[in-house]
C-alpha cells in the first residue's frame, strides 16, 4: 500500500478539522439601539436601515413573538385571565423561568388602562394632599435615573431612604398621598437581585385618575385594613378583583430597614427620549410616562421634599430618557431579546 506524502497528510488532517468542527461566522450578538423602524419587540441600529432589513426584522420578530406567544399563553394579550396567569407561571416554572407571584400579576394586569377603567373618574394630574412618609422620617431621597444593581436602564422612581434603618422593619408609615383605587397589590417573596427567597415586601399601584397613577414598592408590610380587603381574593387570584378605595392621608402600610420606591406616571404624557415605546410595552408600559412628582405637591411639602433630595440640579426629581436618535446615546437592546421585557427572568430584572 503506497503512503500519503507528508504534505498531503498534514493538508487532509486540517480538512478533516474544519469539517468536524464546523465553518462559517458566529452568530452576531451585537446590540441594537432602541427604535421604532423595527417591530414592537426589537430595535434595529442605524436610522439609514434599508427596507429588506426592516422587513427581515419584521419577520423574525412577528416568528418569535407566535413562539413566545404560544408559550405564555398570549402573555401580552389586552387582558389576561386569572387561569391562563397561573398557567404562565406554571409553564415558566418548567422552563426553569421561575417566574414569581408579582410577575403573575403582571402577566395578568397588562392592560393596566383596563384594569382600573371600571372605577376610575376624571382625568389629567391631580395635586397631591400629603408626603408619602413623614418629612422627618426621611434621611434623604434619591433621584430618578440610577442604573444599579438589577436595574440595566435608568429606574423610573425615586427612594425615600428612612432616617434609621438600624431599627428594622415596620418602623416607619407610609401613607396615601390622594385619593385613589388601588388597582393592584403584588407580594413579593423572591429578591429580584438575587432570585432567591426573601422576607415578603410590597408593591401597590394607584389610580388618582383614570389617566394618572403612582405606585410605592418594597413596602416591609401593608396595613391590616388593606392587607384583610387584599387576602379575600389576593388581588384577583382567587376571584373577581375590584381594588380598593383610598383617601389622602389614608396609612397603607410601612417601611424599614430599606428604601421606599415612589413613583408618578402621567399616561398623557410620553417622553420624548425614549424613542422606541414599545420596546417596554411588555413589562413596564408606564415607563416611558414617567413625570416629576414634585411639581404636583403644596408648595410647602414640595420644598421640605426638595430640601431632602441629593441631587442639585435640575431637573430635581431626575431624569431617565436619554436615547438621542443616530447616537449611541440612551438604551440598547440585544436584537431578538424582546426589548426590555428579556427572554429569561432569572437573568434580568
Amino acid at each position: 500500500m503506497k503512503k500519503i506524502p507528508p504534505l498531503l497528510s498534514v493538508f487532509l488532517f486540517s480538512l478533516i478539522l474544519v469539517s468536524a468542527c464546523g465553518g462559517g461566522d458566529s452568530p452576531s450578538a451585537e446590540p441594537v439601539k432602541s427604535k421604532k423602524t423595527v417591530s414592537a419587540t426589537e430595535s434595529t441600529g442605524g436610522a439609514g436601515a434599508s427596507a429588506e432589513a426592516t422587513h427581515e426584522a419584521k419577520v423574525d420578530g412577528a416568528t418569535r413573538e407566535s413562539d413566545e406567544n404560544s408559550e405564555e399563553g398570549e402573555r401580552r394579550g389586552p387582558k389576561v385571565s386569572e387561569e391562563e396567569a397561573d398557567r404562565n407561571r406554571e409553564e415558566g416554572e418548567r422552563r426553569g423561568a421561575k417566574v414569581s407571584q408579582e410577575e403573575a400579576d403582571r402577566n395578568r394586569n397588562y392592560n393596566y388602562a383596563d384594569q382600573w377603567a371600571e372605577s376610575c373618574t376624571g382625568s389629567g394630574p391631580v395635586m397631591f394632599a400629603n408626603s408619602p412618609m413623614r418629612i422627618e422620617d426621611i434621611k434623604f431621597l434619591t433621584p430618578y435615573g440610577e442604573v444599579v444593581g438589577g436595574h440595566v436602564t435608568p429606574i423610573d422612581h425615586m427612594y425615600f431612604e428612612p432616617k434609621d434603618r438600624s431599627l428594622g422593619r415596620d418602623v416607619y408609615e407610609v401613607r396615601i398621598i390622594q385619593d385613589a383605587i388601588i388597582y393592584a397589590i403584588s407580594p413579593r417573596d423572591t429578591s429580584t437581585e438575587t432570585n432567591e427567597g426573601q422576607l415578603r415586601e410590597w408593591r401597590i399601584d394607584m389610580a388618582h385618575t383614570c389617566t394618572f397613577t403612582s405606585y410605592f414598592d418594597l413596602l416591609t408590610s401593608l396595613a391590616p385594613d388593606i392587607e384583610k380587603e387584599w387576602s379575600k381574593t389576593e388581588g384577583g387570584r382567587t376571584g373577581r378583583w375590584n381594588g380598593i378605595s383610598v383617601k389622602a392621608g389614608q396609612l397603607i402600610g410601612y417601611i424599614g430597614a430599606q428604601t421606599l420606591d415612589f413613583g408618578v406616571y402621567d399616561y398623557e404624557i410620553t417622553l420624548p427620549g425614549l424613542i422606541n415605546p414599545s420596546a417596554y410595552e411588555s413589562l413596564e408600559p408606564w415607563k416611558i410616562h414617567t413625570v416629576d412628582p414634585f411639581q404636583y405637591f403644596p408648595s410647602e411639602i414640595r420644598d421640605a421634599l426638595l430640601r431632602k433630595m441629593i441631587r442639585a440640579v435640575e431637573p430635581r426629581a431626575g431624569k431617565i430618557d436619554y436615547d438621542v436618535d443616530g447616537t449611541i446615546s440612551g438604551n440598547w437592546f440585544q436584537q431578538g431579546t424582546d426589548g426590555y421585557n428579556g427572554l429569561n427572568q432569572r437573568k434580568y430584572w
